[in-house]
């Protein structure tokens, strides 16, 4: 062979193995439509699925006909783990798609619920998780088992889409969070988180109206018991805001706690008002700001900021407490009622401060009674 024809040859191999490589490349996703055509609601059916293969880890789950709330599509299988890269339930105009989970779920991306249509995920157990981000335009029922809802920097969104309304409500289980957390995601969007057992952890940043959306979170567990942040508590999280990005104008974000105990754990940050406007209503339950963590009421930026605490709530301020400085445009501190167990401001830091600024107001409003302990180091 000549030294030409070895060169021709060497290249046509080469093409040849560029073009294997790009057609398997090509070919690593795949959209698998639920059709229910085993008429079982099994999700490792093959047979509900169009084409008929079990989705894996590659694969986009799309669920937009075929199930209801009342058949929806089940993952029961304590030897199988379900895979995809992606589900969608109910995404699309007209669409709906409704999963139950019993056992094992991964992602490797992304999950969308109800987006522009009607989606639930229910979780009765098992462990889901997903390493991208998550947007809950729908419903999704946390009553069991674990759920890690994004590993690394990501973002989780319950509401997330303009116009619609996000519901995440938990009942039981665990929830983990591995960097933001969203209630209100877009402009023009709601979302609220009502837990009433179970337990949700957040690595870091927990968020009630981000970019321009509005959030609530309602929180009425009947845990009672001292707060550790390690062992006892409903809710924790590194850093907390309501009202995190600016909003409409009359829009704001709201986080009530009625029984249960909340945390905010060492070194963090608790925000009333930041960047838009926010409110915390304790009207029971325990509120537990770890060392060095400050409770800021609308101090920096232009949010308007109200804490109000009543019934027989016990509220613990790591550090410092600041009601109203800088650019506030309005800080409130409502003392109401007289069962209020304690507030204590300072309580692990010798360096604490109580400071009520120019914008900042202090309320007390006892009816008989008397409060048990307020005190300020």
């Amino acid at each position: 062979m000549s030294a030409t024809a070895k060169i021709l040859s060497s290249i046509r191999w080469k093409a040849g193995v560029l073009l294997v490589f790009f057609l398997a490349v090509c070919s690593v996703s795949a959209d698998q439509s639920w059709d229910g055509g085993a008429g079982n609601y099994d999700w490792f059916d093959k047979t509900n699925w169009n084409p008929e293969t079990v989705p894996t880890m590659t694969d986009i789950a799309t669920i937009s006909s075929g199930t209801s709330e009342g058949n929806p599509a089940v993952i029961s299988n304590i030897s199988q783990k379900a895979d995809s890269s992606e589900i969608r339930l109910g995404c699309g105009v007209g669409n709906s798609g409704y999963l139950t989970v019993y056992t094992d779920l991964g992602m490797s991306n992304t999950l969308k619920v109800g987006t522009n249509g009607i989606g639930q995920l229910v979780q009765k157990g098992g462990l889901v998780y997903m390493e991208g981000n998550g947007y809950i335009d729908g419903r999704y029922d946390m009553q069991g088992g674990v759920a890690k809802l994004g590993l690394g920097n990501v973002t989780f969104s319950v509401g997330y889409t303009a116009g619609t309304t996000g519901l995440f409500y938990q009942t039981g289980g665990v929830v983990t969070q591995g960097n933001y957390f969203h209630l209100g995601g877009k402009s023009n969007a709601y979302g609220r988180y009502e837990m009433n057992g179970g337990r949700f952890y957040g690595v870091q940043s927990f968020r009630l109206g981000a970019n321009g959306g509005q959030g609530h979170l309602l929180i009425d567990t009947g845990l009672g018991g001292s707060p550790d942040p390690a062992t006892n508590y409903n809710f924790s999280a590194d850093v907390f805001t309501v009202g995190y990005e600016a909003t409409a104008p009359g829009v704001v974000s709201i986080a009530e706690i009625k029984s249960g105990i909340f945390v905010c754990r060492y070194q963090g940050s608790m925000k009333i008002g930041d960047m838009a406007d926010g409110a915390f209503i304790q009207s029971g339950g325990k509120v537990f700001l770890d060392q060095r963590v400050d409770l800021t009421i609308s101090t920096t930026n232009n949010g308007a900021g109200y804490y109000e605490i009543g019934g027989t709530s016990e509220l613990y301020v790591g550090r410092s407490l600041y009601v109203g400085e800088s650019f506030a445009t309005s800080a409130v501190f409502k003392v109401r009622g007289s069962s209020i167990s304690s507030i204590k401001v300072g309580y692990e830091v010798e360096a604490a401060d109580c400071v009520i600024g120019s914008n900042g107001t202090l309320a007390v409003e006892l009816d008989g009674g008397g409060v048990t302990q307020i005190e300020s180091k």
